[in-house]
């Protein structure tokens, strides 16, 4: 038995509040997607700005001797710049970026673990970092 509805030519109020719903919950996600957008963009910019001076930092250590590895403890970017001869580029971009050198025994003195973090300030006053760490030994790899 089919039914046929005749007369019927528009919506109803409950149909036409679903579809308000609806339409609501969707123009509420975009205006959250592009709301946000900016302050990603700009944390990601940081991430790989800070990844970047990270790995060049890493760069310069394992360039340098074991003598002198082995003589330089925990530095922060101004010492570091000291002791390497080589200034961190990228760092002015970060947001009260700074440059953290630990240098320490991994097993015995024969290997030192070298670890460098950047730290920053993101866009609404936290604290960020990226660590990377790489093991130096006295006889090369």
């Amino acid at each position: 038995m089919v039914l046929i509805w005749k007369g019927r030519n528009g919506f109803t109020l409950v149909e036409t509040m679903i579809a308000i719903l609806i339409l609501s919950v969707g123009l509420f996600g975009l205006f959250t997607a592009f709301s946000n957008g900016p302050a990603v963009i700009r944390r990601t910019a940081d991430i790989s700005t800070a990844t970047k001076i990270a790995q060049d930092a890493i760069e310069i250590v394992r360039d340098s001797s074991f003598a002198a590895i082995t003589g330089w403890g925990t530095f922060s970017n101004q010492d570091f710049t000291t002791v390497t001869g080589n200034t961190t580029q990228g760092l002015a971009n970060l947001n009260s970026g700074q440059v953290l050198l630990s240098v320490s025994d991994f097993i015995d003195s024969n290997i030192k673990q070298v670890s460098i973090t950047i730290q920053w300030v993101g866009a609404q006053g936290q604290t960020f970092s990226r660590t990377i760490t790489t093991l130096v030994t006295n006889g090369g790899i």
